[in-house]
């Protein structure tokens, strides 16, 4: 007796991308029992995800009839994974431009009130805010590329 195909969820019974607020607090993840930054977080789940996701369609090319609905379903679910990742790095970049913003914005208004000794402190502070932000929003733009590109 054949074994029930698994069935493929509906739209209706996804569940809807997490808000900005739901993803990550503004706190370190925790990969492999060591506490990482989020971009570095996505990057390793997205390519786990990327090589789940080619194995199981190479694995569909050399299956027979009866598993090639079991793995059309795996694989749907795994492209689910990737669209929810996608979904949540989407809203930790918006997250990260909003807070990048506000610190610099912050930084901007102390600087104009400060005198010349604090001004130095600050703009060294401002640069060093600005770096960080640059870097930490092109991590989550590759992270974003590769869920783009494993989606195709």
């Amino acid at each position: 007796m054949a074994s029930p195909v698994p069935r493929t969820l509906t739209a209706s019974e996804r569940r809807p991308p997490p808000s900005s607020e739901q993803v990550f607090c503004n706190t370190a993840c925790v990969l492999d029992g060591n506490p990482v930054a989020p971009e570095y977080y996505y990057e390793k789940q997205i390519a786990a995800d990327r090589e789940e996701l080619a194995a199981l369609e190479a694995e569909l090319k050399r299956a027979s009839a009866e598993r090639k609905a079991r793995l059309e379903a795996r694989i749907e679910d795994a492209r689910h994974k990737l669209r929810d990742k996608q979904d949540q790095l989407k809203a930790r970049i918006e997250s990260t431009k909003r807070e990048g913003d506000a610190k610099v914005k912050s930084l901007q208004q102390q600087v104009t009130a400060a005198r010349d000794e604090q001004k130095q402190r600050l703009e060294k502070r401002l640069a060093e805010v600005r770096a960080d932000y640059r870097e930490r929003s092109e991590k989550l733009h590759q992270a974003w590329e590769l869920t783009k590109s494993a989606l195709r």
